[in-house]
């Protein structure tokens, strides 16, 4: 963990490394590990934004593998510290050498490779990135780019049924569905939705200038999260399990799965 926690940009005297850091990198870690990354892949890591994720990977695949990360985020984008800045700090760490950072979306990068993905991929990996695309067709066209460039596999984590299916229609079958139940020390989500239910982010919505429909929806949506939270709270905090998925386009014979490379209608 301090090989990984010293590649990664962060104060190390801040709250944030026991808060968030460690936690995440554990998290990330039996992600990976459930998946089966090995040594000597070559992973394409999409999102990937500050690099979390990536070093996780290189951390896994050694000095023989390649992990890729792209991401089309602004540099600037990220606190306490911006995208670029982490990424140039991780490509200077004991991992860097097997790092690339690149700022390009996924359906460009592959459609600008002068030879087939497999060539130069074992796998691509979305490591909570998903929820960032706006609905399921987005989704489904960037799994069907990852098909048609012929990624042999693709590594992700999910917890919506309609996800599986889009990656589905895209073209990849499923080969492997497991769970992980994170740790209890896992509680980004917790500051988040505490942030969200503040008055404070209330006011910063309707200071930001944004067109009233969309201050309206994302106001509606602090309604729904206060309202959830509150419902939350007197039921009690229950378990949430989150899925580790691995789909290949090969299968066990005793496993079933179903391929339909065929487009979602418009706004589904």
């Amino acid at each position: 963990m301090e090989t990984i926690l010293s590649s990664f940009l962060h104060d190390p005297t801040s709250a944030l490394k026991t808060q968030i850091f460690i936690p995440r990198f554990i998290h990330r870690l039996r992600m990976a590990e459930a998946w089966g990354i090995s040594s000597g892949e070559r992973i394409l890591d999409t999102g990937c934004g500050q690099g979390g994720s990536s070093l996780i990977l290189a951390h896994l695949v050694g000095p023989n593998g390649r992990i890729t990360g792209i991401d089309p985020v602004q540099p600037e984008y990220g606190t306490p510290f911006a995208v670029q800045q982490s990424q140039e700090y991780t490509k200077r760490s004991t991992l860097g050498s097997s790092l690339t950072f690149l700022r390009t979306d996924a359906p460009s990068f592959v459609h600008g490779l002068d030879c087939p993905a497999s060539e130069v991929f074992d796998a691509a990996v979305l490591c909570h990135s998903l929820w960032y695309f706006q609905n399921r067709l987005t989704v489904y066209h960037l799994f069907r780019a990852l098909r048609d460039a012929d990624i042999p596999c693709v590594y992700l984590w999910l917890d919506q049924e309609s996800t599986l299916k889009a990656v589905q229609l895209a073209g990849f079958l499923l080969k492997k569905h497991g769970s992980i139940t994170p740790e209890s020390t896992i509680l980004e989500g917790h500051y988040e939705v505490q942030y969200v239910a503040e008055e404070k982010f209330t006011r910063v919505v309707r200071e930001e200038g944004l067109p009233e429909t969309q201050q309206d929806e994302i106001l509606a949506w602090v309604t729904r999260v206060r309202k959830s939270n509150e419902e939350l709270k007197l039921a009690g905090l229950g378990e949430r399990r989150y899925n580790t998925v691995n789909f290949g386009n090969e299968l066990p014979d005793t496993q079933l799965a179903l391929s339909f490379p065929i487009p979602l209608p418009p706004g589904k």
